[in-house]
Order: C-alpha cells, then sequence, then structure tokens
C-alpha cells in the first residue's frame, strides 16, 4: 500500500493485522533534519502503530555504521557488544540508526519483542558496486582508501534468511545480530571478480584517504553554507570511517537461529550480473539463430558476450544471407532447411528473428523438438498464438521469451527500482512517445512494398514499434493498464500510403498514461517522464539518459534555477561516460538486446521466473488487435500459418 514513515494513518493501516513487522525504512542522503525526521522519528511513529495493533515481534534493519571504530585493531572482531559510535563523529545516516536502535531497545521492554538487525554491505542483482568500493570516472575505477581493506559483504537472500529467522525464532526476542557472509574478500580482489565476470575491466585508481577528506568537508560545508541541496551529499567522517578494516563475528546469529550464508560469493555476484560461472554453468550452452536479417546481427553480438555460451548454427530460408551473417560472426554451420538445422546444429534455445506474421510457427516448431526459444517483439500476432505456445511450452516444461530490449536497458532498471523505493512518490501519471523520420532509415523502402512482412501487420510500422513503448510503460506502472482511446492516423507526410501517428491513453486505479508513436519528427528521440506526488523522473531512452526533478529547499526562483542547473550536470556527466564506454565497448549502444539476453539466460541458468515471458506480452498483444483488428481473412491464414512446417525467412 502507499504511504511513508510519515503518515500514521498508513503506518497503522500497514501493520494493523501484522504479527512480525521489519523496519527497512530510512534516510539514505541529506543533513541530520532529514535523518532525523525520517529514521528516527520514523521509527517512533512506526513503534506506536505496532503498539497500537499489538504487534507481536518488530525486527528493526539498522547499519555496521553504528559502531565506533577509532582504535579498532584488524586482529579484533566486533562483536555485537561492540561500543557505539560518540555523536560527535558519526555522520547523519549513522546517527540516526543509533537513534533509531535506542528507541527499539526501549519499546522491547513491554509486551511487544523487539530484534535488530546489523547487515554489512548487500549486494545482488542491481547492486555489484556501492560507495564503499569507489565510483566509476570514464574508463577508471575511483576508490579512496587501501585496496587490501576487507569488505563485509552479504548476499540479499542471505540477508532474507536472517530476517525470517530472527522474525521467527524464540531465543532471537531482545537481542542484536550482525549479518554478513564467510567470504572475506578485499576491496582489490571483489574488483578483480567483478571484472573477471562482468568482462568490463577497468584502470582502478586507489586515492589517499586526507586529501579527499578534506575535500568532501569543504563540499560538505559549502553545501550548509548555500544550503544548495544539489550540492553531493560527502561528509568527511564518512569517508574516513570507510577506510578502516573491522572483521565482524556472526557467531551469536549462527547459535541462537543456525543461519548460514546461503550463496557463495562468486556465485552470488555471477548471479547479480547474469553471468554463469564455473561451478555453474550456464543451461544453455548451444544457441541457435533463425532469421538472418538485420536485427540477427545484434542478437550475435550480445551472444558473444555470454561465457559459455556458442551459436551453433544460423537458419534462413535465403542461403546467402545466412552464409554472409555466419562467415561474419564465426559461426561455422548455415542451413535452410529447419530439419537439418535442429539436427546438425542442436540448439539447446533459439532465438526467432524472423517477420513477425511467422514467430507463432516457428516458435511451436522449436518447442515440438524440445527447444527454448526467445522471440523477436511482436512476439506474436494474436491472443490465440500467444496462448497456444504458453501451453505447448507448459507441456514440454519449456521457456519461451520475448526480447523486450528497452525495457532490461540499465538506466531503465535503475529507474523502475527507484520508482519502487518510492522516491517518486504515488504516481499521478506516465507520459512514453517515440519518433523517428521513417524517411530517414533502411526500412522505408520495406515499409512501403506491398510485399514486405510489415505489409501484414494490421498497424504496420506502428504495430511493430508498440511493444517498445509499452513494456517500458507498464515496467515503470508496476500494474494493469487499461485502454481509455486511441487514435491511429496517416498525416499524408510520408511518400506512401500508411498510418504514421499513434495517440494511446490508459489507465489504471489513480494512475493515468499517454503513448505516442510517429514516423516522421526529427531528430529521433525515445522518451519515457514519470510524474509523482514528489518527483518526477525523466527516461531518455534514446540517449541512455536519467533525471529526476523535484523542488529544492529556499524560494521558488532560487530552487527552479538549482533544479535546471543540477539537471544540466547530471546530464553532461552522463553524456560524458555513455560516449566514454561506447566508444570503448565497455557498453553496447541503445537498444541493444544484450541487457534481456543476458538476464534471460541468466534466469535460464538458475530456475528462476523469466525477464520477459511471453504470458506477460500478452496484455500488449489484446491492447494491438484492439487498436489495429485482425482482419478475418488473415486471421485464418495465420492460424493454418501455425500449424504448417515453418520454414525461415530473414527479418529486415
Amino acid at each position: 500500500m502507499p504511504g511513508d514513515l510519515g503518515n500514521e494513518a498508513a503506518l497503522r493501516e500497514a501493520v494493523r493485522a501484522a504479527d512480525v513487522v521489519f523496519h527497512l525504512g530510512a534516510a539514505m542522503t541529506g543533513a541530520w533534519e532529514v535523518h532525523r525526521e525520517t529514521t528516527v522519528e520514523g521509527t517512533r511513529r512506526l513503534l506506536e502503530a505496532c503498539r497500537v495493533a499489538r504487534v507481536r515481534r518488530f525486527v528493526l534493519v539498522s547499519s555496521l555504521v553504528v559502531y565506533d571504530k577509532r582504535h579498532i585493531r584488524p586482529e579484533d572482531p566486533i562483536d555485537e557488544e561492540w561500543p557505539l559510535a560518540p555523536r560527535d563523529i558519526a555522520d547523519p545516516y549513522a546517527c540516526g540508526k543509533i537513534e533509531a536502535e535506542a528507541l527499539v531497545r526501549a519499546a522491547g521492554t513491554g509486551d511487544m519483542e523487539t530484534v535488530i538487525a546489523r547487515p554489512g554491505l548487500i549486494y545482488g542483482p542491481g547492486r555489484t558496486v556501492f560507495p564503499h568500493l569507489g565510483v566509476v570516472l570514464g574508463n577508471r575505477f575511483v576508490a579512496v582508501g587501501r585496496g587490501d581493506l576487507l569488505l563485509p559483504l552479504v548476499h540479499v537472500d542471505s540477508v532474507v534468511d536472517a530476517l525470517i529467522a530472527l522474525g521467527t525464532d524464540p531465543a532471537a526476542a531482545e537481542n542484536i545480530y550482525q549479518v554478513v557472509d564467510d567470504d572475506q574478500i578485499t576491496r582489490a580482489g571483489y574488483l578483480e571478480l567483478l571484472y573477471e565476470l562482468s568482462g568490463h575491466r577497468y584502470r582502478t585508481l586507489y586515492l589517499p584517504v586526507p586529501p579527499v577528506a578534506l575535500a568532501y568537508g569543504a563540499v560538505a560545508a559549502l553545501r550548509r553554507l548555500t544550503g544548495i541541496s544539489r550540492l553531493p551529499d560527502l561528509s568527511a567522517q564518512k569517508l574516513r570511517m570507510r577506510a578502516v578494516e573491522a572483521r565482524y563475528d556472526t557467531s551469536k546469529l549462527r547459535a541462537d537461529t543456525g543461519w548460514r550464508p546461503r550463496v557463495a560469493l562468486r556465485d552470488g555476484l555471477a548471479g547479480s550480473l547474469g553471468v554463469a560461472t564455473d561451478a555453474s554453468k550456464a543451461t544453455v550452452e548451444r544457441a541457435g539463430i533463425i532469421g538472418a536479417g538485420r536485427i540477427a546481427a545484434l542478437h550475435l553480438q550480445a551472444l558473444k558476450r555470454l561465457p559459455g555460451v556458442r551459436v551453433t548454427g544460423i537458419l534462413d530460408l535465403d542461403p546467402d544471407a545466412a552464409a554472409s551473417l555466419a562467415a561474419r560472426f564465426g559461426v561455422e554451420r548455415h542451413f535452410a532447411d529447419a530439419d537439418r538445422f535442429y539436427e546438425a546444429a542442436a540448439p539447446q534455445l533459439v532465438h526467432v528473428l524472423t517477420p513477425p506474421h511467422t514467430h507463432a510457427a516457428v516458435a511451436l516448431d522449436a518447442i515440438r523438438r524440445g527447444v527454448h526459444v526467445l522471440v523477436e517483439k511482436p512476439a506474436v500476432l494474436t491472443v490465440e498464438d500467444c496462448d497456444a505456445i504458453i501451453e505447448a511450452a507448459r507441456g514440454k516444461a519449456l521457456s519461451v521469451g520475448v526480447d523486450e530490449n528497452f525495457a532490461f536497458a540499465p538506466h531503465v532498471r535503475k529507474a523502475i527500482a527507484m520508482i519502487a523505493r518510492g522516491d517518486l512518490g504515488d504516481l499521478v501519471h506516465i507520459s512514453a512517445f517515440l519518433g523517428f523520420d521513417l524517411r530517414r532509415t533502411a526500412i522505408s523502402a520495406d515499409a512501403s512494398a506491398a510485399s514486405s512482412w510489415y505489409a501484414r501487420l494490421p498497424g504496420g510500422v506502428l504495430e511493430d514499434l508498440l511493444p517498445h513503448v509499452l513494456s517500458v510503460t507498464f515496467a515503470a506502472s508496476g500494474r494493469e493498464l487499461e485502454p481509455v482511446h486511441w487514435s491511429s492516423r496517416s498525416t499524408g507526410r510520408l511518400p506512401h500510403e500508411c498510418a504514421d501517428e499513434l495517440r494511446l491513453s490508459l489507465a489504471g486505479g489513480d494512475l493515468t498514461a499517454d503513448v505516442g508513436i510517429s514516423l516522421t519528427p526529427q531528430p529521433d528521440d525515445f522518451m519515457v517522464t514519470v510524474y509523482g506526488t514528489r518527483a518526477t523522473l525523466r527516461i531518455d531512452l534514446q540517449n541512455m539518459l536519467l533525471d529526476r526533478a523535484r523542488i529544492g529547499p529556499g524560494p521558488r526562483t532560487f530552487a527552479r534555477g538549482a533544479r535546471v542547473i543540477g539537471s544540466g550536470f547530471r546530464m553532461l556527466a552522463q553524456t560524458a561516460r555513455n560516449a566514454v564506454s561506447i566508444g570503448t565497448g565497455l557498453d553496447p549502444p541503445p537498444g541493444t538486446p544484450l541487457h534481456l539476453i543476458r538476464a534471460h539466460y541468466a534466469a535460464l541458468s538458475a530456475g528462476r521466473e523469466l525477464p520477459a515471458p511471453i504470458a506477460r506480452v500478452r496484455r500488449t498483444v489484446e491492447i494491438t488487435r484492439q487498436i489495429w483488428p485482425m482482419p478475418e481473412a488473415a486471421e485464418e491464414s495465420f492460424r493454418l500459418l501455425a500449424h504448417m512446417k515453418p520454414i525461415a525467412c530473414a527479418r529486415p
């Protein structure tokens, strides 16, 4: 349910029927006033709500930052009785955690049991680099302090196991526990492992603590004097504490609850990055490509980055196209016959990259042969085809995923995480627009040809593009959205007769959304703007940029100017970073399927749900057919095609 630690009514409603409450909320940045209001007073309000609701147990998730590490020796492990940091040396985040712990300990003297957990540096999917390590600047990784300092890491799954134990085990009541993995690794060792598994190697630079701490202090002082919240929230004391080596004893947690870390570091980091380890090879080691058109090159480039996966064959109706693509990417076998392809290449998973009207037939044929499928968008043209594929795959215990490439771009996943954390408050509206001048692209001639596969789509090029926009909109909304109104029309700007403008309005509860696609504007643009009650988030998918705008303190004119300046600096920094990473080959350009493909193969390896299963795109197919109904004759021909022996043809 929506709400925050300042909303007493929402807190009372949230805990009304709860037996155990896990409190993970806290301010992460800002001045002491922010931490006091959110972390301390928010904890006080939540404790009171739990007391009124007669909650049996309250579990606070605190942090290892609460300790006084000034006089620690490396040979002395820290246990739960170690002295806490005094107020005059603790940064605002640590002070907030210390005072929240005091409130929880005091509350445990009544009918409600209390437990405090102090986890280490939590890593997992979406979080493999954190401030204790440093920052990426271009092709350099800049860290402060020595590289031989140990990191108190803990995998997110191990933290969840610990919290479940602390919420249920009778022995845990009125106790404090540290939660840290067994694996002890230095910062340098962790970075080396990160480089090895990700395939991205940066030049690492370690800076001495004193001058950097001095610079941090100067920025913090300027922030306090000017009140400009857009300045980096830097703490010299926090920096010094991160440069102190400490070992943490978890014997108390083990003895009282039987907890053990679930995930070894190498496997946990590999899973977080979506790559396979030597100890856990990818389920799919042999991949096949069906369709040798333009999109196939992007899939092959992505597959080259996956350790342990090799492409064993390319299938296409045009043998010359298959041979040319195979030679370009060093694939040994290419075929024009499906039977020979499956027999000789023996793929465990095929990438279906043929024209959309053939996807259902090609995918069903692969499933009948016992092969997993990853299909390009649009996945299918009818709901019936979607259901047939889902049912066939379920019967064979196989998986079918869809290439929602834009929805899995790193900056989009970061945006979705920000929305899920509540950084924007309650969502109000989402506006998504995709525009490019079809006249200036290589597909212009294909779109105008009556024989083109675009002509087989009732919505033409607009139908081909709609899944891109809907997948990002749905991912940002986090809920079901229903179409309210739509309009598809031709403006006459294109030299051939086809619809070139789409407007679609959607709604779900108190959230509205609008989607637009245009085939004539310049320059190309793909922008999704998410409006919330606290902030607005702009996701620029064309240029891989992300910007959150919110009202800062001070007079409105000053706050507006500071917001614009801050946004400009962020855009400049992200643009420079993107230019370096793409120019050096560390990251692919926008629109690549790499991130989705990596997540897809990792999910298969770990036995997890696919990132974009075909069942999830069923709603997109329904909306598409509402906008552009399938002509009855065409629907019947596609139904027949799905039961015929498929042939592979190139997707332009």
